[in-house]
């Protein structure tokens, strides 16, 4: 699975990230942004990487919406773990944290903006935070080869494709 380490810049304040409850959630709240709308979304989760902190998040899997023509938006789903240093403790607080994101929101690649800086993690450097031991997963089977950075980066389906699911279904329906 991927995987990346999401920094805060010396020079912000912090960064909101968004979790989504559902795919349809965030395609909603999407297509209400571009509309300038306002739209209220329950089971939202707002995360603030404060100075200090960070987020190391991992792709769990993905939707992709089709919008007509050749337009298609890909929606993502993972799961997080944010540390914060905490007011009056050492150490690092971790919370866990699953949801639905678009890549505009928080990129599974390199990328740097003027807020937060995110660097595509490897089997080489997996980062700071076990991501399979916070969320409890159980052991690969024995035999099985661990890839944390398993590539799930398919290509949206073609417009050839969907025509051709359409008309099957409308050859289902007669």
């Amino acid at each position: 699975m991927k995987k990346v380490s999401v920094i805060l810049k010396t020079t912000s304040p912090g960064k909101k990230i968004y979790l989504f409850p559902s795919a349809e959630a965030l395609y909603l709240w999407t297509c209400a942004m571009e509309r300038n709308e306002q739209l209220e979304v329950p089971g939202l989760e707002e995360l603030l990487v404060e100075p200090g902190g960070f987020i190391e998040a991992e792709l769990r899997g993905f939707d992709y919406a089709y919008e007509g023509g050749q337009k298609f938006r890909r929606l993502d789903f993972i799961r997080l773990a944010k540390a914060s240093q905490p007011r009056n403790a050492s150490g690092l607080l971790v919370t866990t944290h699953m949801g639905w994101v678009s890549g505009g929101l928080l990129p599974m690649k390199d990328y740097v903006d003027s807020d937060i800086e995110i660097q595509l993690l490897t089997n080489d450097d997996p980062g700071k935070l076990d991501l399979a031991h916070l969320f409890s997963d159980p052991p690969p089977p024995p035999g099985e080869p661990d890839d944390d950075n398993e590539d799930l980066g398919d290509p949206p389906p073609s417009s050839d494709d969907i025509e051709k699911l359409l008309d099957d279904e409308d050859d289902e329906e007669e």
